[in-house]
């Protein structure tokens, strides 16, 4: 038995007050429990401070990624408007190229079509 078991505090260190003494008096912490709230405070809004850092820095992340996923898409967009816009003129050309044929067969121009254009350029001239 040591000697606060003999005063009656069963083997509670002299520091902390008994439940029953501690609703009678104001009980006022040590300046130790000061430093010590207040480095637990310090470290908590280190925390808090770090975690805001690292949110913000996953949001960037994702903002670049979904920038990046729009670039690839607008990418894979313009190469598919350049094939149908290769498609069309290719189309037309042979569309142009039919009706010409037409038109010299109806003029009845002899040769090719190359001759054919050469011989209604010179017709105008």
């Amino acid at each position: 038995m040591n000697r606060w078991e003999k005063k009656g505090f069963m083997g509670v260190p002299p520091a902390s007050p008994t439940h029953d003494y501690s609703e009678s008096v104001d009980y006022i912490q040590c300046l130790s429990d000061h430093k010590g709230k207040r480095r637990l405070s310090s470290k908590l809004t280190e925390i808090v401070k770090h975690r805001e850092e690292q949110r913000k820095r996953e949001e960037l992340e994702q903002k670049k990624l979904k920038l990046l996923a729009e670039k690839k898409h607008k990418e894979i967009l313009r190469v598919i408007q350049r094939n149908e816009i290769y498609a069309l003129n290719k189309l037309m050309r042979e569309v142009e190229e039919l009706r010409f044929l037409e038109y010299s067969s109806k003029r009845s121009i002899p040769g090719n079509p190359s001759n054919s254009i050469s011989v209604l350029f010179s017709r105008i001239d």
